[in-house]
This record gives structure tokens, sequence and C-alpha cells, in this order.
């Protein structure tokens, strides 16, 4: 094995924003589907535009309602999900029949958003996460 030389010094962490309005972008996107309840997730990985040297990326999951979800669960996701499509302007179409969004549709998304700061884990690390507006009365 030979010993390959690479500049490690001086290298940190990048940390978590502070809470404010920032603009964002969706840089990575993985589906998977849940052991536990059979659902679809989609797992957001999210670059502050303007200081992606400084913080650190954000994850958003968007939950798909799954076979085995309560009505009140399949509720919670639907209305979780329209929060951020409609918050990140991302094209969907919710006419009653057809309803539905492209995820390749998420993938370059850019929008603002309010991003909050998560309580410290266990370890004192800090993260970030969306704080999506509610949906506007008379969004369909």
């Amino acid at each position: 094995m030979s010993f390959i030389q690479v500049k490690l010094s001086g290298i940190k962490a990048p940390k978590s924003a502070p809470e404010g309005n920032y603009a964002l972008s969706v840089v990575d996107l993985e589906g998977y589907v849940k052991k536990e309840n059979n659902a679809y997730v989609l797992r957001l990985s999210v670059v502050f535009v303007d200081f992606q040297k400084n913080y650190r990326r954000l994850t958003h999951y968007l939950s798909m309602p799954g076979p085995n979800d309560s009505e009140d669960t399949i509720e919670i996701k639907q209305r979780m999900l329209k929060r951020f499509l409609v918050a990140s302007g991302c094209p969907h179409v919710s006419d009653g029949e057809a309803d539905g969004f492209d995820e390749e549709d998420l993938m370059g998304l850019a929008f603002n958003c309010d991003v909050v700061q998560d309580e410290p884990n266990d370890n004192g690390d800090v993260y970030n996460s969306l704080k999506l507006p509610l949906i506007p009365e008379g969004t369909e």
C-alpha cells in the first residue's frame, strides 16, 4: 500500500446556518421504500445557494402515503407534501383527478424558504430544517 498525499490540515466541517430565509437548491435526491410501512420516501439533499462552503447541506424527507397508513397519517403526509410543493414552486397537479408531481422536477429545484435550527442531538450537533409555510387559502 502506498501513502496518498492530500492536504487535510485546516479542513473543518461546515456549520449549521443561522435561522432565516435563504435561497436553496435541491442537489440530490434518493427514493426508497420504508420497510416498516411499505411507503415510498424521497430524501432530498438541499444546499444554501450563496453559502455552500459555509453551511452544511440539509436533508428534507417527503413521505408518500403508504398502503398500511391510517387515514389520519395519509392526510398528514399529503398536507406536508403539498406544503413543500407549494413553498418550493415545484410543478404539481392537484385537480382532484390526476393529482401528483414528477420527482424529476425536484432535482435542481431552486426556491427560497425559511430555515430553522433543530435542537442539538446527543452529540451536541445542531442541524437545520425547512420551516414550510401553511398552504395559502384558495390554493388547489
